[in-house]
């Protein structure tokens, strides 16, 4: 229960009690914050308050790379591991982009989107990410999170290798067709999720705030 008072008190219960809730009950507008640097604002919330060596994952795209910048002009990070959220299969663009824009002495783990058992190291990479301090997360515009696409994902999908949507593709501008993704029930077993959207995402992220949609961000 919580409300506009200076006590505020909770309940802990499971995540399928919580996703079952009534709509009214788990309100996303209250954990909804609208500001015209979304970067500076989760840089400074979020990835500065963690003043110890934790374990993170960063999202590709256009959405936080000036948060990147900043965050690359700090002198004092701490040695943050880094865990990748998706990758192309047989590709290793979302490997350069996070070695390129992410301060260098993060420590890196990635997914080896060329390994000749891809369920298995679906399987390695899925058992890294249990328990992520913060998980940072982009939205497509189809509504997916990661490559968790909205035709193919449930709240139990495991890390695996998806077909991408027409939409994605043409969305990203890619000619890969296939990726390899965390899967959505391990995502939401980190500790903190933040998932941040420029105006160019409004109008999903509107409808998934509503309820109106059904897509992995509801999630």
């Amino acid at each position: 229960k919580r409300c506009n008072l200076a006590v505020e008190n909770f309940a802990e219960i499971d995540l399928l009690t919580f996703i079952n809730l009534p709509v009214c009950l788990p309100n996303l507008k209250r954990r909804t914050i609208f500001t015209k640097d979304i970067e500076r604002y989760v840089l400074e919330h979020f990835i500065f308050s963690l003043k110890t060596n934790k374990k993170i994952i960063f999202p590709t795209g256009n959405t936080p790379l000036e948060m990147y910048k900043m965050l690359k002009q700090q002198n004092d990070i701490p040695n943050h591991s880094v865990f990748q959220l998706d990758e192309y299969l047989k590709s290793t663009e979302y490997q350069e982009y996070l070695k390129n824009n992410l301060p260098s002495n993060f420590r890196f783990h990635f997914i080896d989107a060329f390994a000749e058992d891809i369920e298995k190291e679906c399987i390695r990479h899925d058992a890294l990410c249990q328990n992520i301090d913060l998980t940072i997360l982009g939205i497509g515009k189809n509504g997916h999170i990661a490559f968790n696409e909205p035709h193919t994902t449930t709240l139990m999908s495991p890390t695996r290798v998806v077909s991408l949507e027409k939409k994605t593709v043409e969305d990203n501008d890619t000619k890969f067709t296939k990726a390899i993704t965390l899967g959505i029930q391990t995502i939401l077993r980190s500790k903190q999720i933040v998932l941040m959207a420029k105006r160019n995402k409004r109008e999903i992220v509107e409808k998934v705030i509503s309820g109106s949609v059904v897509v992995p961000a509801k999630y």
